[in-house]
């Protein structure tokens, strides 16, 4: 009993280390994604000798960033992809915080344009002084937040998720993909021993304070945790 305990403890400990040193690396790669589509829609305004903006500039701001995509959003709503596509945008966070002149990050679950679920980094775009749209960098969630979630213990695969506030799940890990759908048939359940943990993450949400929680799977005992990053509205849960 006193081994158990032990290893029970001493797994606690390396779910929240990894939790906490993956969520520093994700806070800071956020970070700089809204420092670079600010600096580039900066010089981008400064460049632009009309307040129009092609799709000939779209594709140009994308081949020279580290963005999946770079997309414009005019005042009246119209979104512009690279490839000549449009889609409305008149409802999304990024074009509502944007053109109100702020500068912040976002999670579109379903694109309009790809289906694909995107974290966008957005900020207004000025011409002469003006807000005419909002410029916006995209990261394909999956592709690139995957790489970042991925992580083992003693060689065995650790399922880990990225989740706004809301609970809305940007990205999860793949490479442990069988425990991916274990773990999250087992939030979505209302089985014994799934109660409580879910109410842990539930009130972090909600308070924003980092906690370790245990849970149960097919016979199989589990540590977790789950952490705020810092600089962002989003979560990580990491899973043992």
């Amino acid at each position: 009993m006193q081994n158990k305990k032990r290893i029970y403890n001493q797994n606690e400990s390396y779910v929240q280390d990894n939790a906490v040193q993956t969520a520093a690396r994700i806070d800071d790669m956020l970070k700089r994604a809204l420092e670079d589509i600010e600096m580039m829609a900066y010089w981008f305004g400064k460049s632009l000798e009309s307040p129009v903006v092609t799709v000939t500039d779209l594709q140009e701001l994308t081949d020279s960033s580290d963005f999946n995509y770079v997309r414009y959003t005019s005042a009246d709503g119209v979104n512009m992809a690279a490839d000549g596509r449009i889609s409305y945008a008149t409802d999304r966070e990024y074009f509502i915080d944007g053109m109100a002149g702020k500068t912040g990050m976002s999670v579109t679950p379903i694109s309009r344009i790809t289906s694909e679920t995107l974290v966008n980094f957005y900020t207004p775009l000025y011409y002469q002084g003006e807000i005419i749209g909002v410029l916006r960098g995209v990261y394909l969630a999956k592709a690139r937040m995957q790489e970042l979630l991925k992580s083992s213990f003693f060689g065995v695969d650790a399922a880990a998720f990225l989740c706004t506030s809301d609970g809305c799940l940007i990205s999860e890990n793949t490479e442990g993909e069988g425990l991916t759908k274990k773990w999250k048939a087992f939030l979505e359940s209302d089985a014994e021993g799934s109660v409580e943990s879910k109410e842990i993450i539930a009130q972090t949400l909600k308070d924003e304070i980092s906690r370790g929680f245990a849970y149960r799977i097919d016979r199989n005992a589990g540590n977790g945790y789950i952490t705020k990053l810092e600089d962002n509205d989003c979560f990580l849960i990491q899973t043992f």
